[in-house]
């Protein structure tokens, strides 16, 4: 029995080819672009919202309240704007895409680029304490809202495209 046979070097040609082909291909890495941070009112969020500010992106930060806004604006360049953003508001979620086209508009050469989403919520309850209010209201900013942003950044970039 022979180990190579014409089926087996087939075989190995296809995969060669394949895996040269993907490790082929070149992805543009923006260094500059509007990026979404939701989640930025503390911690992380706020930390990745001033951080990609300082590296030169436009940010539009999702915070929950005014004083956290006041609080980035304080600490930040004109490049990051703080946005009210509840993450299960389709409203606030498009409001929050045309303002990352205005910015598009008046720079001219700023895409969309990122999305950090980074806004969410825990429930210290343990599993069998937990209503289905409690579990409805952490599917709604933890997976839908992240859902929703996601899907309509998309829409948005493939139309921004054409």
């Amino acid at each position: 029995m022979a180990i190579f046979t014409l089926k087996n070097a087939a075989y190995f040609g296809v995969i060669y080819v394949l895996y040269s082909w993907l490790n082929s291909k070149k992805y543009r890495v923006h260094d500059t672009g509007v990026v979404i941070v939701t989640g930025a009112s503390s911690g992380i969020g706020y930390d990745a919202a001033l951080g990609l500010d300082r590296e030169g992106y436009h940010v539009l930060a999702g915070v929950r309240n005014e004083k956290a806004a006041a609080q980035l604006r304080k600490n930040g360049s004109p490049r990051l704007q703080p946005v009210i953003l509840d993450v299960t508001s389709e409203e606030d979620i498009l409001s929050t895409l045309n303002l990352a086209d205005d910015i598009f508009e008046k720079n001219n050469t700023l895409p969309l680029v990122g999305i950090v989403n980074n806004a969410g919520v825990s429930n210290d309850l343990p599993w069998e304490f937990m209503t289905k209010e409690s579990i409805d209201f952490t599917m709604d900013i933890n997976f839908k809202g992240v859902a929703l942003l996601t899907v309509r950044a998309y829409i948005y970039i493939i139309h921004s495209l054409q």
